[in-house]
C-alpha cells in the first residue's frame, strides 16, 4: 500500500468515528429538544412555540456534547461560544422554518413534520459545526 491509500482509509475511519459521535451527541440533544417539545405541546402550548423552546434546550445541551464528544475542541469557550450562537440562531431559525411549513403548510402531523425536520437540520448542523464552530484551525 502507498502513503495516499493509507492517508485515505485513516481519513474515511476519522470521518466514520466523528460522524458517529456526532449521531449520538445530537441524539441526545435531540431527545432533550423533543422532551420538552412533547411536555409542553402535552401542556396545551402550540406546537410552534413548543418546538422553538425544545429547540433552544437542545442547543444548550448540543454545545456541551459536540464540543467535548465529538469535535473534542480545545478552543477557549469565548471563542467558540458566539460562532455556535450564531449558528445555532441559524439552524433554529431552519427549524422553525421547515418545521412550519412542513406541520402547517403542508398540514402533517406535529411528529412526523418535526421528524423530516430534524433530518434536514442534523445534516446542517454538522456541516456549519465542523466548519465554523468547531474548527480548531482557526484558533
Amino acid at each position: 500500500m502507498n502513503g495516499v491509500v493509507i492517508v485515505n482509509m485513516f481519513v474515511k475511519e476519522y470521518f466514520r468515528i466523528e460522524l458517529l459521535k456526532f449521531t449520538f451527541s445530537g441524539g441526545v440533544a435531540t431527545a432533550s429538544h423533543w422532551l420538552v417539545m412533547a411536555l409542553l405541546i402535552h401542556a396545551g402550548v402550540a406546537a410552534l412555540i413548543a418546538t422553538a423552546a425544545g429547540a433552544f434546550f437542545g442547543a444548550v445541551v448540543n454545545y456541551f456534547l459536540q464540543r467535548n464528544v465529538t469535535f473534542q475542541s480545545k478552543t477557549p469557550h469565548r471563542l467558540v461560544l458566539l460562532p455556535y450562537f450564531i449558528v445555532c440562531l441559524q439552524i433554529w431559525i431552519a427549524n422553525v422554518l421547515f418545521f412550519y411549513i412542513l406541520h402547517y403548510a403542508a398540514e402533517i402531523d406535529a411528529t412526523y413534520s418535526q421528524g423530516i425536520t430534524t433530518s434536514i437540520v442534523a445534516l446542517i448542523s454538522y456541516l456549519l459545526y465542523k466548519r465554523i464552530v468547531f474548527n480548531e484551525c482557526k484558533s
